[in-house]
């Protein structure tokens, strides 16, 4: 019997002319959620799946809107004892997604605020959880 008979695979990819595929096709970072929602990080962009139906939602920058991710290179996930989702970015420093309004704080370097982080590029995250 061969692997694949045993634990299928199936390969998901950026299609142009889907605007449910991936929202590109080089992946750094994947997560699953608390609630078992995958999420996915892309050179453009966050992707959520939805595995009945085989489809991504996109959360792409949109440079009109604020309240949007800061950049697409989407390079770390991590989540919060609260359910929002930290992003990690190449260039656009650490975002808060709140997954339940869509709603993105974000933290980035200021030249200006020596309070602000220290650069905007955030490559990895580690989450650790302090009992009491």
């Amino acid at each position: 019997m061969k692997t694949s008979e045993v634990f299928p695979f199936r390969r998901y990819l950026h299609d142009p002319q889907n605007p449910e595929s991936l929202s590109h096709s080089s992946i750094y970072s994947i997560y699953e959620d608390k609630s078992g929602t995958l999420w996915i990080g892309t050179n453009q962009g966050l992707n959520r799946f939805d595995p009945d139906r085989e489809t991504f939602t996109r959360y792409l920058i949109d440079p009109q809107n604020p309240g949007d991710i800061s950049r697409n290179r989407i390079m770390a996930i991590g989540e919060d004892e609260h359910g929002m989702l930290w992003l990690g970015t190449r260039g656009g420093g650490l975002n808060i997604f709140n997954p339940r309004n869509g709603r993105i704080a974000r933290y980035t370097h200021e030249a200006q605020n020596p309070k602000s982080l220290s650069m905007n590029d955030i490559l990895i995250l580690e989450y650790q959880r302090h009992c009491l």
